[in-house]
C-alpha cells in the first residue's frame, strides 16, 4: 500500500502532460446531413450542441456534402441548433444520448432569417443507424426503478437479448457473471468510466459501483468497434453520474427480514423457525456545481449490514467417546499394541490416551453434543455469518475552456465477512475456527478532452483498479496453538492457529491457513479522432500493466481413518494417524502481464443510405511471468523438467503470441434514407486475455518452489504418530507428484462474431429489432491430462501409476489453447423509451451454444476429446425477459384524477409499478459417475455412464426414457433405468450435456408510492422477488452411483422474498 500514493501522483502527473484527452468508450457521437426544402445539401451550416445540465457547448460545421459528425459527447440531454445565413435556425430539443450511441440527427432548413428559430419536436431516434454493433443500453430509470435483490446493477445486464445467467456452480455464478452470445462468462470486459474494471483473479469486475451513482450502462454483445478489446465476450460499459448546475441529493434505506420471506420449497413442512436473515442497505448521494457552468461534484456513500445465521446438524464425538468408552459401538476397538486384540469392554484406558489428543479435547476443540440429539448428527451448529460493506465514491468534473475539460473519479469498497469456521461451506461448518474474509477494492479514473479544431479531437484516459482479499484465522497473531499442543508448525505469528484434524465420520476441526491476494491493473490510453468529409477516423493506443500476487500458507493436516483400532476416533485417542500433510514452502508468488493494444477505426458515410464501419485492432499480451522466476513444470514437448529462467528456459515457460490482429467490418444500410429503418451486419475477430488467477497462476507450480509433503502410516503404529506427525522416514525420497503445466505453444483465445439484423423505429417512441447472431470460438482455454493412465477393461484392475505414459509423475494437467465453440442465435427486442408514464424492454433469445470444454473443464478421456463435444454448460435454448416501469395513470397530471384534491392525491396518486419477468428453458445436465468412483481407473474424475445405444451424437436412442415427464412429483427428474455403470476400466458412452434440466419462471415486482412536492419526492416501495412464489428447480443430482441420482433437492432461486425501501430525492 505504500506505493499507492506514488502511483496516484504519477497518474495525475501523466494527465497533466497529456492534457488534451477524454474517453471514447464512455461517450456518444452524432452524425447527420443538413439540406434545404428541395433536398439540396447545405455546406457550411453551423451546428451548435449544448449539454442541458451544464451548458457546455461545442460548435461544428457541415462539410461540402452537407454532413457533420461530432464525437466524444458525454451521455446526457442535449439541445442541437443548425444555423446558416438565409435560412431559419432549426433546433432539436431534448436529444437523449446514451453511452456508445451512434445516432443520426438530420436537419431540413427553411428559407428565412437566421434569427428566426424553428423548434423541431420529433423525439430522439432509438435506431442505431450508423453502426453494426449489437448492444443494449440500461438507462438510469431502469437502474433505480426496477426491483433488485441486493442492489447489484450487473443483474440488469441479463435484460439484454443474447445474455444468459451463468450455469449453476460456474466460476461467476455467485459473483454477478453472465454469458453473452455463446461466450464464456469470464470473457466479458468490464469498463468503469472508461477504465479497466476487471479482477485478474477471475475476470469479474473489481469494484461494483453504488447503484444510485450509476448514470447508465451498456452491454455490447457483437461486432463492436475496434476501439474495444481485451475480452471476446460482452463489453460492459458503465458510466457514473456527474454533477450539474442544479443541486441534487438522494438518500435511501432498504430492509430485508426473514419474517417477510416464504419458506423454502423443500422445507414447507418443517415447523422449525426459519434461519434468521436481516439486511439493511442505506446511503446517500449529492451532486451540484462548485462553479456554475464550470466545475461540478458528485459524491456517494452506501453501507450494507447483513446478519445471517446458518444452522446445520453435525456429527461430534460423544462424551463417552472422548473418555475412551466405545462400549456403545457395534464394532470392536482393537489395541495395536496387543496384536490388534480388542480392548476389554471396548474401553481405552485413560493412560493410553495420547497426551496431544488429550490437550485437543481439554481445550474444547470439539464442540459438545446438543442436548436431545442422538448420534450421528448429535450437534446443532448455529453459525452466524455477519457481513459489513462500506462504499464511497467521489467525482469531480471541470471545464478549463470551451475546448478542454477534465474529470476524475475515485471509488472504494470494503467488504468484511466474519466466517465462523475454516471453510465457507455452511452445511458442514464446525464452529470455533472462524476467520475474517475482507475484500478491499479501489478504482480511479482520470479523463480529459481537448478539441483542436472542428475536425480534430484528442482523448486519453489513465487510471487503475485494485482488489485485495485476505482470509486470516481469528487466532492469527494471537496464540501459537500448534506449539501449545505440541504439533510442529510455523512459528510465524500470522500462521498461528489450530492444526487441521480430520477424523472419518466427524466434521473436520482446525483453522484455515493464512491467505492473501491482490490484483491490480494500471492503464494509460490515448486516441485521436479526425473527421474529414464523410469519415470519422479514430486511432488509439491502450497500455495496461496487470499484476496478480497471491499465496496461502497451508495448515498442517492430520487424518485419522481407523486403520489401527478399527474406529477413526479411537485412532485419534491413541495418537495414530493414517496420513498427514504439510507444505513448508513459500507459496506466495507475484505474477504480471503487460498488454499492448492499438486500433484504427473508420466510420465512413458512403451516402445518405449507407455507412461502413471499418476497423483493425492489434493486441499483444506478454507471457505471464513471476517476479522471482518461481515457476517450474514439465515441458510436454521436450519432456524435460524446466525451471523459469534457467538452462535456456524462458521466464514464462511458454512462447509469446504476437499474431493477434483483429479486423472489424460492418455496415448500416438505411434503405428509405430517413434512418427510421436500418439493415445492419458485421463481422469481427475478438481476442480474449487469459485469466491470470484461475488459469495461469495454478500451473507451473512444481518443485522446488512448491513441495507439498505427504506422510503415510507405516507397517508399525509407531511409524507415524500424533507426537511425531511428520517423520522424514515416512517421506518418500522420490515422491510421485502431479505436474500442472502450460503448453509451450499456448495462445490467446479468439472468437469470430458476425450478425445480420433489422431495426425499425415505431410510433410511440418504440424500437423493434431482430437479428441473427453467430460466433465461433477458437483456441479456447482447456485443461488436458496428458499423463492419463491407459484403461484396462476388467473387474480386477492393475495399479494406475505403471499405466501412465510418464510413470515418474502423477497427473499432468496441461493448460492448453485447444478448445472450440460455436453459437447460432436469433435475437429479438421491442423497446419503448419512457413517455406518458411507461417504458419497457422485451428481449427474446433463441440460440444454441456448443463447445468441448466450458470453463476449461477436464475431459473424460484425454485421448478422445471429441467425445466431450456437446451443449455448453450455460446453454439455454430460449429466454424471454420483460422489464417495465409504469407510472399508474391516477393523480394530478395523469389521465385520471387531474383535478383531485389533496386528500385523494395523497391516497390514490403517485403510484408506480415496475418489474422483471423471466422465462428460460432448462440448462444441460452433465451426467457422470462420482469423482471418487474412478470407474475407468485412469485418473479421470469425470467418468460418464453408459446409455442404452447411440446412433450418433445428435440422436440418442434408449430403451427407457432418461427424462421422466408428465409426473406429479416434479422433483424426480431422471430415470436411473436408462443408464448403466460401464464395465470397470472403460469409459461410458453417454454424451456430454445431452439432456436439459428444468426451466425457469420468475417474476420480480416493485410497487411504489411517491409523495411529490416542489423539488422533493419521497418514495415508499415494496419489492417482491419471485413474487408468485413459483419454484424454479435446480439441476437434479447428476451422479448415477448416488442414491439420490435424478432427484431434485434444491431450487435455483429463493422462494418469495420481500424488501421494503424508502428513497428521498431532492
Amino acid at each position: 500500500m505504500e506505493s499507492m500514493p506514488r502511483f496516484l501522483i504519477a497518474l495525475f502527473g501523466l494527465l497533466l502532460v497529456l492534457r488534451p484527452w477524454s474517453v471514447y468508450a464512455q461517450t456518444a457521437s452524432l452524425t447527420g446531413t443538413v439540406t434545404d426544402p428541395a433536398g439540396v445539401v447545405l455546406p457550411g451550416v453551423t451546428i451548435t450542441i449544448t449539454e442541458a445540465q451544464t451548458n457546455a457547448s461545442r460548435m461544428f460545421a457541415t462539410d461540402e456534402r452537407g454532413n457533420y459528425s461530432v464525437s466524444f459527447l458525454p451521455p446526457g440531454l442535449y439541445r442541437i441548433e443548425a444555423g446558416l445565413p438565409g435560412f431559419k435556425t432549426a433546433i432539436r430539443e431534448s436529444v437523449v444520448l446514451s453511452v456508445d450511441d451512434r445516432l443520426r440527427i438530420d436537419f431540413t432548413l427553411q428559407i428565412g432569417e437566421v434569427a428566426e428559430k424553428i423548434v423541431v419536436t420529433t423525439t430522439t431516434p432509438l435506431v442505431q443507424s450508423e453502426t453494426s454493433s449489437v448492444g443494449t443500453v440500461i438507462d438510469n430509470q431502469k437502474i433505480v426503478e426496477l426491483p433488485l435483490n441486493g442492489r447489484e446493477f450487473e443483474a440488469l445486464a441479463q435484460l439484454a437479448p443474447g445474455s444468459l445467467s451463468p450455469a449453476p456452480g460456474s466460476a461467476l455464478s455467485l459473483r454477478g457473471g453472465f454469458n453473452v452470445i455463446g461466450a464464456r462468462e469470464t470473457a466479458n470486459n468490464n469498463l468503469l468510466d472508461g477504465i479497466d474494471n476487471n479482477d485478474p483473479a477471475i475476470n469479474n469486475f473489481t469494484l461494483r459501483p453504488i447503484l444510485d451513482a450509476i448514470q447508465e450502462f451498456k452491454v455490447l454483445a457483437n461486432s463492436y468497434s475496434a476501439a474495444y478489446g481485451r475480452g471476446a465476450g460482452a463489453q460492459v460499459i458503465v458510466n457514473t453520474k456527474s454533477g450539474t448546475n442544479g443541486l441534487h441529493a438522494t438518500a435511501w434505506e432498504f430492509l430485508r427480514n426473514d419474517r417477510l420471506d416464504a419458506r423454502d420449497f423443500f422445507n414447507k413442512k418443517d415447523s422449525a423457525a426459519k434461519p434468521p436473515f436481516h439486511r439493511n442497505q442505506f446511503g446517500a448521494t449529492a451532486g451540484g456545481p462548485l462553479v456554475r457552468n464550470r466545475s461540478f461534484f458528485f459524491v456517494a456513500y452506501e453501507g450494507g449490514r447483513r446478519r445471517q445465521v446458518f444452522t446445520s446438524l453435525q456429527p461430534v464425538p460423544t462424551e463417552a467417546f472422548r473418555k475412551g468408552d466405545f462400549s456403545a459401538a457395534t464394532v470392536p476397538v482393537r489395541d495395536p499394541e496387543r496384536g490388534l486384540a480388542a480392548f476389554p469392554g471396548n474401553i481405552i484406558p485413560s493412560s493410553r490416551i495420547d497426551p496431544i489428543a488429550r490437550k485437543i479435547l481439554d481445550r474444547g476443540s470439539f464442540p459438545s453434543p446438543t442436548a436431545g440429539l442422538s448420534p450421528p448428527n448429535n450437534f446443532s451448529a448455529v453459525n452466524p455469518l455477519p457481513e459489513d460493506v462500506n462504499q464511497y465514491s467521489a467525482r469531480l468534473d471541470h471545464r478549463f475552456s470551451g475546448t478542454n475539460s477534465l474529470f476524475g473519479r475515485y471509488a472504494h469498497t470494503q467488504d468484511s465477512l466474519l466466517v465462523p469456521c475454516a471453510s465457507n461451506n455452511q452445511t458442514s461448518c464446525v464452529p470455533g475456527f472462524g476467520h475474517n474474509d475482507v475484500t478491499r477494492a479501489h478504482s480511479l479514473s482520470l479523463n480529459d478532452t481537448h478539441i483542436f479544431s472542428r475536425k480534430l479531437v484528442m482523448e486519453a484516459r489513465a487510471g487503475f483498479n485494485r482488489q485485495l482479499q485476505s482470509r486470516i484465522a481469528l487466532a492469527s497473531g494471537k496464540s501459537d496453538i500448534s506449539s501449545q499442543l505440541g504439533i510442529p508448525a510455523s512459528h510465524d505469528p500470522k500462521d498461528f492457529g489450530h492444526p487441521m484434524i480430520a477424523i472419518t465420520g466427524f466434521g473436520t476441526i482446525g483453522d484455515r491457513g493464512y491467505q492473501k491476494r491482490a490484483g491490480t491493473t494500471g492503464q494509460i490510453a490515448t486516441s485521436l479522432n479526425y473527421t474529414p468529409t464523410s469519415h470519422s477516423i479514430r486511432a488509439g493506443v491502450d497500455l495496461r500493466r496487470i499484476r496478480f500476487n497471491a499465496g496461502s500458507n497451508v495448515r498442517e493436516t492430520i487424518n485419522f481413518s481407523g486403520i489401527w483400532a478399527g474406529n477413526a476416533f479411537a485412532d485419534f485417542l491413541l495418537g495414530l494417524p493414517s496420513r498427514t500433510a504439510r507444505d513448508p514452502t513459500d507459496s506466495f508468488r507475484y505474477h504480471s502481464v503487460n498488454s499492448y493494444n492499438w486500433f484504427v477505426q473508420d466510420d465512413y458515410v458512403v451516402s445518405g443510405q449507407l455507412t461502413l464501419n471499418l476497423g483493425l485492432r492489434y493486441e499483444y499480451n506478454t507471457p505471464d511471468v513471476e517476479k522471482q522466476n518461481r515457476l517450474a513444470q514439465l515441458n510436454i514437448q521436450t519432456m524435460r523438467y524446466e525451471i523459469a529462467g534457467e538452462s535456456g528456459a524462458s521466464r514464462a515457460l511458454y512462447r509469446p503470441d504476437k499474431n493477434n490482429f483483429a479486423p472489424r467490418f460492418g455496415f448500416a444500410l438505411r434503405p428509405d434514407g430517413t434512418g427510421q429503418t436500418v439493415v445492419r451486419g458485421g463481422y469481427g475477430i475478438f481476442y480474449d486475455l487469459p485469466i491470470i488467477g484461475n488459469n495461469l497462476f495454478f500451473v507451473r507450480t512444481g518443485p522446488p518452489f512448491q513441495q507439498p509433503q505427504t506422510f503415510e502410516a507405516g507397517i508399525l503404529p509407531a511409524d507415524l504418530t500424533l507426537s511425531d506427525p511428520f517423520p522424514s522416514a515416512r517421506l518418500a525420497a522420490s515422491p510421485v507428484f502431479d505436474a500442472p503445466s502450460i503448453d509451450p505453444n499456448f495462445r490467446d483465445a479468439y472468437i469470430q462474431d458476425w450478425n445480420l439484423g433489422y431495426q425499425r423505429q415505431l410510433p410511440e417512441n418504440m424500437l423493434f429489432e431482430v437479428s441473427y447472431i453467430g460466433s465461433k470460438g477458437t483456441r479456447l482455454v482447456r485443461t488436458v491430462d496428458v499423463n492419463q493412465a491407459y484403461p484396462v477393461p476388467g473387474f480386477i484392475q492393475p495399479e494406475v501409476q505403471p499405466r501412465r505414459p510418464l510413470s515418474a509423475f502423477g497427473s499432468v494437467p496441461v493448460l492448453q489453447s485447444s478448445g472450440s465453440s460455436i453459437y447460432h442465435g436469433l435475437l429479438g427486442r421491442l423497446q419503448r423509451r419512457f413517455g406518458t408514464g411507461l417504458s419497457f424492454l422485451v428481449s427474446y433469445t433463441y440460440g444454441h451454444a456448443i463447445d468441448d470444454s466450458t470453463g476449461g473443464n477436464v475431459a473424460q478421456d484425454a485421448r478422445n476429446l471429441k467425445m466431450d463435444r456437446g451443449s455448453s454448460d450455460f446453454d439455454a435454448r430460449q429466454r424471454f425477459v420483460l422489464s417495465y416501469v409504469y407510472e399508474l395513470p391516477f393523480g394530478r397530471g395523469k389521465a385520471f384524477g387531474t383535478n383531485w384534491g389533496t386528500t385523494l392525491e395523497k391516497l390514490l396518486g403517485g403510484w408506480g409499478l415496475s418489474g422483471i419477468a423471466t422465462f428460460q428453458s432448462g440448462r444441460p445436465i452433465f451426467i457422470q459417475l462420482s469423482p471418487s468412483n474412478q470407474n475407468s481407473n485412469t485418473g479421470s474424475t469425470r467418468d460418464r455412464p453408459n446409455i442404452a445405444y447411440i446412433v450418433d451424437y445428435n440422436i440418442v436412442h434408449t430403451t427407457a426414457d432418461p427424462v421422466i415427464a408428465n409426473r406429479k412429483d416434479k422433483t424426480v427428474y431422471l430415470n436411473p433405468a436408462a443408464f448403466a455403470i460401464p464395465t470397470r476400466g472403460t469409459f461410458g458412452n453417454a454424451p456430454r450435456n445431452y439432456f436439459d434440466g428444468p426451466g425457469m419462471n420468475n417474476w420480480d415486482l416493485m410497487l411504489a408510492k411517491n409523495f411529490r412536492t416542489e423539488g422533493l419526492n419521497v418514495q415508499f416501495r415494496t419489492e417482491f422477488f419471485n413474487a408468485f412464489n413459483h419454484p424454479s428447480f435446480n439441476q437434479p443430482n447428476r451422479f448415477l452411483d448416488a442414491t439420490s441420482f435424478g432427484t431434485i433437492t434444491s431450487t435455483l432461486l429463493e422462494n418469495r422474498q420481500i424488501q421494503f425501501g424508502l428513497k428521498i430525492n431532492y
